[in-house]
């Protein structure tokens, strides 16, 4: 079954160069928007003429690999034979991306919407909302997760013989997370193969681990961005001796190191609120959403990334949207919703706000 890869950022090529250099002839295709025609190369194989992305991967090894990998422009083909998706944009883009295609989707049968996306709690309900509204019930939303690095080599000087209109550095080798689904023992084995480092998920699991990633996003992406440091460089934040867990009062400014332990301790607050309604949910599942075991597993992340730089603080640099609707306002809507305390959130909210697009 051919594997379409909605979002061509450094992500979505990250999985799709990895695939495509494991087997050229591994159903993939990547889906673009109309401001990529001209990268584009055209090909003439057996008569049957196609578009490829000509893309660059530099490897963990620092290898360089030249991949060519199929290619459409969205809108363009009509055929109603997508019935896999991944999709790799920005929270923000998902939903309109997904729309994008929705005309391509046989709803005669099933088809996975493998979502690996930041903020993917809010990003899903929006996308749920979006298939009830046009009546669909085929698509599966296939929740997953990844902990690599990745980003574009723009400006790279490679000298090779071929040049690459797309490229990518895996930077970082982490882990991806896949829920149990239909799809899921098919991209275990690939995703292995090509050195992804696939694990297979209960959705319970699943659930719980995205919780625990939206809380890492809401701590590290905003305050790096705000303070424009690494990520290593927020992890005495995390360790203040003197921070109690249910005094808040202090968080005033995100100078203050103890607003990291404010965002985080909202944050627990509201995922223990919600998981207590989520069916299959143990103690032990609750337990891990408490805030000493937050904090642990958000110190874990910034040690392991100590010297990346998170994707809020490059798109405040680069007067970018980001994607904080879909991370701490996540939050903030759904305290709210629960009645629960959300102050520190909604502060750093409106602060990142402040860094929208020119």
């Amino acid at each position: 079954m051919t594997l379409y890869v909605l979002g061509a950022g450094s992500i979505g090529l990250l999985y799709a160069s990895h695939m495509r250099k494991l087997s050229n002839k591994y159903p993939i295709v990547l889906l673009l928007r109309n401001k990529n025609r001209d990268k584009l190369i055209r090909y003439r194989e057996d008569v049957k003429e196609y578009f490829v992305a000509r893309t660059m991967l530099k490897d963990k090894d620092e290898k360089s690999h030249i991949l060519d990998i199929p290619s459409e422009i969205i809108g363009e083909n009509t055929d109603k034979n997508v019935r896999s998706i991944l999709l790799t944009t920005k929270a923000f883009q998902a939903v309109a991306a997904l729309q994008s295609i929705l005309p391509r989707i046989d709803t005669s049968v099933p088809t996975n919407l493998i979502l690996m996306t930041n903020g993917c709690l809010g990003v899903s309900a929006a996308i749920q909302q979006v298939l009830a509204k046009h009546k669909i019930q085929t698509v599966n939303i296939v929740h997953a997760s990844c902990t690599h690095g990745a980003k574009p080599l723009d400006n790279y000087h490679y000298n090779l013989d071929v040049d690459a209109n797309f490229n990518v550095i895996h930077t970082g080798v982490g882990k991806t997370f896949l829920e149990d689904s239909t799809i899921s023992d098919e991209l275990y084995e690939i995703w292995n193969s090509c050195g992804l480092h696939c694990s297979i998920l209960s959705p319970t699991e699943m659930y719980i681990m995205n919780w625990k990633k939206l809380a890492a996003n809401c701590v590290i992406n905003p305050l790096t961005a705000l303070r424009k440091c690494t990520n290593g460089e927020l992890i005495e934040d995390l360790t203040k001796d003197e921070f109690h867990i249910n005094d808040l009062q202090s968080v005033v400014s995100y100078k203050d190191s103890k607003i990291a332990c404010g965002i985080l301790k909202e944050v627990s607050n509201v995922a223990l609120a919600q998981a207590r309604n989520h069916p299959n949910i143990t103690q032990d599942n609750l337990d891990s959403l408490k805030f000493e075991h937050l904090r642990s597993f958000v110190m874990e992340v910034m040690c392991d990334t100590a010297r990346n730089k998170s994707s809020m603080l490059l798109d405040v640099l680069n007067h970018r949207e980001t994607e904080i609707d879909y991370l701490n306002g996540y939050i903030v809507n759904v305290g709210i919703d629960c009645n629960i305390d959300v102050k520190a959130n909604q502060y750093i909210s409106s602060e990142i706000r402040k860094y929208g697009p020119i």
